[in-house]
């Protein structure tokens, strides 16, 4: 649900990431995009973001709760301690993160070709 209500945000983030462009031009280039291909086209790229995240979260849940109890066994303790719970999240968030990494790219460079053809007229309207 998250990823759905965000990804319009995060197209807009990674357009002016990717493309040194003003708020007006990137304002322009929204407007153009939904009136060429639609609202819908706000959610470029959410396919991805939701093969990103869906096993990023599966992963980072099921080997932080696994890293956690084996650390505490390890440690002889009943309750983690700061120590155990921090590196049991930076290992299973590195984990994670780094079996994701492909999706980001993907959802990234979809978001970028907010259609080479519509940032052309962006560029052309500005211009003009």
């Amino acid at each position: 649900g998250s990823a759905t209500v965000i990804s319009p945000l995060e197209l807009i983030r990674t357009k002016l990431q990717s493309q040194k462009q003003s708020y007006r031009e990137l304002t322009n280039c929204i407007r153009s995009a939904v009136q060429t291909e639609g609202w819908w086209s706000l959610w470029r790229g959410l396919g991805p973001t939701l093969l990103r995240d869906v096993p990023f979260s599966a992963m980072y849940w099921y080997n932080y709760e696994w890293a956690k109890t084996w650390l505490c066994q390890w440690c002889n303790t009943t309750e983690p301690t700061f120590t155990i719970t921090f590196i049991s999240g930076a290992g299973s968030g590195s984990i994670a993160a780094i079996v994701t990494l492909p999706f980001d790219v993907v959802k990234t460079r979809r978001q970028v070709e907010l259609g080479a053809l519509q940032a052309k007229n962006c560029n052309y309207d500005i211009i003009y």
